[in-house]
């Protein structure tokens, strides 16, 4: 086992954590399958010496949202079932890109009590970034390798991590992905200022996710606010483009009373991001020239007329360079395969 311990600027050292939220990680170093073990104390990352961690590859950091992962009876945490870093490294793995995946698994220590939102996500964060200040300090990881990507509530651990790294010294993270910021009085902490780049993807704003522009690039695909599912037509019975059950001509995402369905609208996110890490040119989208207010007003869409590059949302949004700053939309398909 090797272990690395964090010396330098931590004024008075680094203090306890998890004291509300427990955090359980999980390393796959590129390439392969298996994850390795590694464990953080607080001041020591710990990882195997015989490890096929490379810390010049860059880093994939994937944390999930609210309720979606558990402590089992010893207070430790149970991995959640969704699997978002392992289904990441697979995607990765299979489309032969080589990137360290660290995944994040947080859970409050008093269960998910929404009045322990803002001390949960902050305590997660606070470890994350001591974590982070670790492999900088022992193996010269810098910031700019690291892309963060957050889903729902996870989107504001990231945006703390991204702040708390900066205040122990480091620079500014090189990305975030912001995976449906969530909820919307929590995400206001999220700002430009967090990384290099910052993007969001919105896709069930309802009245629970954020909806403003919030980064340096937002995408929303088919509108932002709800998302099409299946493949039949319709039509409004008012006449208009959009309504609760359809997007232009598209049939949304409602559930068994026929009322918006917020939780396929707001998984979608992952889903497209998913999706398009094996497809560098799909979900193609172009930077609207009218403020968030007019796009609402304007149906929640806009027409490229042939002036504004395309900008594949997703994992490859930055393979050209680095996208010009806005409000950018596409539609997508109600079914998987989602890019059109």
């Amino acid at each position: 086992t090797t272990t690395g311990t964090t010396t330098g600027s931590l004024l008075g050292g680094p203090g306890p954590i998890e004291t509300v939220t427990r955090v359980k990680l999980e390393l796959f170093t590129g390439l392969t399958e298996s994850d390795e073990p590694i464990t953080f104390d607080g001041e020591n990352v710990t990882i195997r010496a015989e490890t096929l961690f490379d810390p010049s590859k860059p880093i994939k950091v994937v944390i999930h949202g609210w309720g979606q992962a558990s402590l089992d009876s010893s207070g430790e945490v149970v991995v959640d079932n969704d699997q978002y870093p392992r289904s990441f490294n697979q995607l990765y793995m299979t489309n032969g890109l080589d990137f360290t995946v660290l995944g994040v698994h947080w859970v409050p220590r008093d269960d998910w009590n929404e009045e322990l939102m803002s001390d949960s996500s902050s305590d997660a964060a606070n470890t994350l970034s001591l974590l982070m200040y670790s492999l900088y300090s022992n193996y010269n990881i810098l910031p700019s390798q690291i892309h963060m990507i957050g889903f729902s509530m996870g989107t504001v651990v990231t945006s703390k991590t991204a702040k708390k790294i900066q205040e122990l010294g480091m620079g500014p993270l090189g990305r975030l992905t912001l995976l449906d910021p969530c909820p919307t009085a929590q995400a206001g902490v999220i700002s430009r200022d967090d990384a290099t780049f910052v993007e969001a993807i919105h896709t069930s704003s309802q009245g629970i996710c954020s909806e403003s522009p919030l980064a340096h690039v937002d995408y929303y695909p088919n509108g932002g606010d709800a998302q099409p599912c299946g493949t039949d037509s319709c039509s409004c019975p008012d006449g208009s483009l959009v309504c609760s059950s359809c997007y232009h001509g598209a049939t949304r995402c409602v559930d068994f009373f026929g009322n918006p369905d917020w939780l396929a609208n707001h998984m979608r996110a992952v889903d497209l991001y998913r999706e398009s890490i094996g497809r560098p040119s799909a979900f193609m989208s172009w930077r609207c020239s009218e403020t968030y207010e007019e796009f609402v007003a304007g149906s929640r869409s806009c027409t490229n007329g042939g002036t504004s590059e395309l900008v594949p949302m997703g994992e490859h949004s930055m393979d050209q360079s680095r996208p010009m700053g806005g409000l950018y939309y596409l539609t997508t398909a109600g079914v998987s395969p989602f890019y059109e």
